[in-house]
């Protein structure tokens, strides 16, 4: 997109690690996205900002905030497999948000390729329809070109300098001008549906032009009806111009895109309109430490204008902030501009109290705060030890700040083996992580095994009183009145104070209840047997006697060891984490991976399908039996397997397993 807009003189290849998104040495050998990165290139008088997101699903939150400033989307998608486990999950990210798309079936070049089997994949799995606006010319390795279904004209691109030029013709095959009328005439029908007009028009025999077509199709896009379907090879550079032309044809421009909603520090909501005379309203949506610059603060700008040195204000830490430099950023390149508008993408230097989903305002007269971002707890864990000249304080701060750039990256020094824990979302996670600490704060670390996060629920409801004392300066005693609810599996948890505080002086009403929200949060969090964090649970505090306590921790000490006596009591089992999994490989191959999950990984097998040369297999396996998995499937299957996966919920462990993790404390 980038070579074919000016914005590069080379072509960048993903395979061969070299694309000008991609600009960490990790991702550059591994042919794979793991930052989000931001670029702005102009195409047909339009500018657009593009961000390309990982596909890896250790990186979903790093997605899930760059989707969160989108205005439109492009789905790339794989032509032979269609929609995968973790195209689901993307997809649902973008629809929470009220995200319109569009989609590209990429690889059509290679073995197996079906449009139709893309189609079919958005419907089976999405419940999306899918509106197939080409028809590729060629199978398989044969693949050339595309006829444009909507201007009926063959596009073909050049096989000199990577593709730049794309012509438009007429079909001159009277097999192939048959065959796209068929397809054309079954996308009119197909969309039709959506007004009338054109329906009544269509079967007068009346001609349905492109203009016609388009204006419909960017009518069902914006209203997520429907996503227009693509085709191409990127490798082989044909198919990208249809991509940029749809960006513009049918994805919102941001005064078209339904505006987000803000709420006020007196909790009234109301739409962040997209314009540059209104007072200022922007959301931070990604931090990266520079050795040099520091915090670099990537931003979206929804309403008024973000000046370089013009003080804001933060709503969500509550400080003032003033950006320094204004900077648009490309890769690993920065331009510097005096101001951003609505609509548009920046970063800023210089910004001290600002992290990932807060919100910039003109002062604190205007405090406004957008929607922020649901983060899930790392699921991967090991231990660090940093070796050489760099000591522990070096390796904490350089944690400090990878924890500030990435919210699903946490870390915690181990109260009883007093060593550093990092946490991430699965193996790939931690490796980069390690790779940063190598590489950019060079700090080369020893790491423990790998090991994954259990948790813990209760299967019982239990309600008591539950009475303490504690010695301060006098005997304080107090008691707390709590009911612990069992919940749906992988439901949210629930807090609710329902003790009265009528009678209460306003002060202490505010500090009973903080003291409430935070034992129960620590109780939940410390969780039973042995500290694994409780899940599916609702804590009622019924009635709570303070009366003869001072000490707020002493409030808090009283509600928290009554929730945690009650969680005893209340037949605590432990859960662990099992993955949706999707995997493809050639078909002699399918019944030596089954074999496996089912008796190896203690995993059940949901399906198996394709045809005859490529399979894929839907499971569902622990994930404690998914660590190392990459390179066993591949050893396997000769290399010919590629697989996802998904978060599917919380099973319980079996007792023998979890009679040894209670033991040895992993498994």
């Amino acid at each position: 997109m980038l070579f074919y807009s000016g914005n590069t003189f080379a072509v960048g290849d993903v395979d061969r690690g070299n694309t000008r998104t991609d600009y960490m040495d990790i991702e550059r050998d591994r042919g794979i996205t793991i930052n989000s990165a931001a670029v702005t290139l102009k195409w047909d008088d339009h500018y657009i900002n593009v961000i390309d997101t990982p596909g890896h699903v250790d990186f979903t939150v790093e997605v899930e905030r760059a989707i969160r400033v989108l205005d439109g989307g492009v789905v790339i998608l794989d032509g032979v497999v269609g929609v995968q486990a973790q195209t689901v999950t993307v997809i649902n990210q973008a629809k929470r948000y009220g995200i319109p798309l569009v989609a590209y079936a990429n690889k059509m070049d290679k073995i197996g390729a079906s449009l139709t089997k893309v189609s079919h994949s958005l419907k089976n799995k999405l419940d999306m329809e899918s509106y197939v606006v080409h028809m590729p010319l060629g199978k398989d390795r044969s693949f050339n070109s595309v006829v444009d279904l909507i201007t009926m004209e063959v596009l073909e691109w050049s096989n000199d300098n990577f593709g730049y030029n794309m012509t438009r013709s007429q079909i001159k095959d009277e097999k192939v001008l048959k065959m796209a009328q068929q397809e054309r005439n079954a996308l009119i029908e197909q969309i039709a549906i959506e007004d009338e007009k054109m329906l009544e028009n269509y079967f007068a025999g009346e001609e349905i032009d492109s203009v016609q077509i388009m204006t419909l199709l960017k009518k069902l896009t914006l209203q997520r009806k429907g996503v227009i379907l693509m085709c191409g090879s990127s490798l082989k550079n044909k198919g990208v111009h249809p991509i940029l032309d749809s960006i513009i044809n049918y994805l919102p421009s941001p005064f078209e895109k339904s505006p987000p909603i803000g709420i006020d520090s007196h909790g009234k909501e109301s739409e962040i309109l997209c314009d540059p005379k209104d007072k200022l309203v922007a959301l931070a949506f990604k931090v990266v430490h520079d050795m040099k610059l520091g915090l670099v603060v990537y931003f979206r700008v929804y309403r008024g204008i973000l000046k370089k040195g013009v003080k804001v204000y933060n709503s969500n830490s509550n400080e003032d902030e003033r950006p320094l430099r204004v900077v648009r950023i490309e890769g690993e390149e920065m331009d510097d501009f005096p101001e951003v508008p609505p609509g548009n993408i920046g970063a800023a230097i210089g910004l001290k109290h600002t992290t990932t989903g807060d919100t910039l305002v003109e002062s604190n007269k205007d405090i406004i705060k957008l929607e922020g971002m649901n983060v899930p707890d790392p699921v991967f864990f090991c231990s660090v030890l940093p070796e050489g000249n760099k000591g522990e304080d070096d390796l904490l701060e350089a944690l400090k700040y990878m924890s500030l750039e990435d919210p699903s990256f946490k870390f915690e020094i181990n109260k009883d083996t007093h060593q550093i824990v990092i946490g991430g979302m699965g193996e790939l996670h931690l490796e980069t992580v390690l790779h940063r600490l190598k590489n950019h704060y060079k700090i080369s670390c020893n790491h423990g095994e790998i090991y994954i996060s259990y948790k813990s629920k209760i299967t019982e409801e239990t309600e008591d009183t539950v009475e303490n004392s504690y010695t301060t300066d006098t005997v304080e005693s107090g008691s707390a009145t709590i009911k612990i609810t069992p919940l749906e599996t992988d439901s949210e948890n629930i807090t609710e104070l329902l003790y009265d505080s009528s009678e209460l002086p306003p002060s202490n009403a505010r500090l009973y209840k903080e003291m409430c929200l935070s034992a129960i949060d620590n109780a939940i969090k410390n969780g039973v047997p042995s500290g694994y964090p409780l899940i599916d649970i609702k804590v009622q505090v019924l009635n709570i006697d303070f009366q003869n306590v001072k000490s707020p921790a002493v409030m808090r000490n009283i509600v928290y060891q009554a929730v945690l006596k009650l969680a005893k009591e209340s037949e605590p089992i432990i859960v662990e984490p099992v993955m949706k999994l999707e995997l493809t490989s050639d078909k002699e191959y399918t019944r030596a991976i089954t074999d496996d999950i089912i008796s190896r990984k203690d995993g059940r097998v949901e399906n198996v399908h394709g045809d005859d040369r490529v399979q894929t297999i839907d499971a569902v396996v622990p994930l404690r039996n998914l660590v190392g998995y990459s390179s066993y499937v591949r050893s396997i299957s000769k290399g010919t397997s590629s697989w996802s996966m998904v978060f599917e919920g919380h099973q319980p462990l079996s007792p023998s397993l979890t009679e040894e993790l209670l033991l040895k404390g992993t498994l």
